[in-house]
């Protein structure tokens, strides 16, 4: 969301930090909520919205697809560590050798 502000041009600011840290559920940060600064003042409707908290919303399918991506993976990558490497008997490279001549 940007925000207009009004200042000198030597003055416009990067970005301007706002702490969301403590904000709960349902709680929000509006402009006027926003810390003042000398160099600069909001021009921007004080009831502006820029920060709402609010539940994730989750799909059932994604959540299930999610949770068998993660038993499989392991069971994947354990079935590949647990197989034998297979060597090549004695006799199979004769039989490879006679075809050849």
């Amino acid at each position: 969301m940007t925000s207009k502000v009004q200042c000198l041009p030597t003055d416009i600011p990067e970005h301007i930090d706002i702490d969301v840290s403590e904000l709960m559920l349902h709680q929000s940060i509006r402009v006027k909520d926003v810390p003042t600064n000398p160099k600069w003042k909001a021009v921007t409707d004080g009831e502006t919205m820029l920060v709402h908290v609010v539940m994730p919303k989750v799909e059932e399918v994604a959540t299930t697809t999610a949770a068998e991506g993660a038993v499989a993976a392991p069971a994947a990558a354990g079935a590949t560590a647990a197989e034998p490497e297979v060597i090549k008997k004695g006799k199979t490279d004769e039989k490879e050798e006679k075809e050849k001549k």
